[in-house]
């Protein structure tokens, strides 16, 4: 089975890492130039003589002529941001098997962190082929991850990393002798959300009639250490809303 790999961020890094450990031959590395941690993804595929490239988008006919030319099976999406479009997808004997941070069918697309709790949806993880529409493709392996009213979006998200990462390890050997395709499950009751959703969404309006469940949903689903936060507008002021919630002892 030849197997690529198209790493970014931490998760990538760490799951490229574990990889290379397996023995397992990799053929070829994929990393992103805009990711923070191409140089690491980069300096630890040659240190395991493993080809690598950077691209700025990986539906390129480089990247496509490449994998052709090298027979790839199976490709293995570690956290990958791009949509590999339908070329790409072609571009292999099997297919590209993408790690998703929701519980799929729920909370297809973008930030699934957030519509999990904005929506009261299942969060986890999934391990799933991909096809030609987003985040619809068959699953194969998932895990729930349990939440609460005190979970905020930068802890489901960390949950997601963390969970993600020990479900691919304990899979990978699953995961890389995978030789068929199952069928893709319905998903036309799970919509897909789109990055532009995300800031919409998050502002609270004053003149609006909110529970006090969704105020807070709202809120939590958004309070992260650093960058945006859920936010109103006043007196065509913009302020930033974050939240701490403990259960009593």
């Amino acid at each position: 089975m030849k197997i690529s790999l198209c790493a970014f961020g931490l998760v990538g890094y760490e799951l490229l890492c574990y990889c290379a450990q397996e023995k397992h031959p990799i053929e070829l590395v994929v990393v992103k130039q805009q990711d923070s941690w191409a140089d690491k993804i980069i300096n630890e595929c040659d240190r395991n003589d493993i080809p690598c490239r950077l691209v700025k988008n990986v539906n390129t006919k480089e990247v496509i002529s490449e994998f052709r030319s090298r027979s790839i099976d199976l490709c293995l999406l570690l956290w990958w941001p791009d949509i590999v479009r339908h070329n790409l997808l072609d571009s292999v004997n099997i297919g590209f098997i993408n790690l998703h941070p929701s519980l799929l069918p729920y909370n297809r697309g973008m930030h699934p962190y957030y519509w999990s709790i904005i929506n009261d949806t299942p969060a986890g993880v999934s391990i799933h082929f991909i096809n030609s529409e987003i985040d619809s493709g068959s699953v194969l392996y998932q895990q729930q991850i349990e939440t609460s009213i005190t979970t905020t979006g930068q802890q489901l998200y960390e949950l997601n990393q963390e969970t993600i990462i020990k479900l691919f390890k304990e899979r990978y050997c699953d995961i890389i002798n995978t030789k068929e395709i199952p069928p893709p499950f319905d998903v036309s009751n799970h919509p897909v959300h789109y990055r532009k959703d995300l800031g919409a969404h998050s502002q609270i309006i004053l003149e609006n009639t909110y529970t006090g469940k969704e105020i807070i949903n709202i809120i939590r689903a958004r309070t992260f250490d650093g960058g945006e936060s859920a936010y109103f507008v006043l007196d065509d002021k913009k302020y930033f809303v974050k939240i701490s919630i403990e259960e009593e002892k």
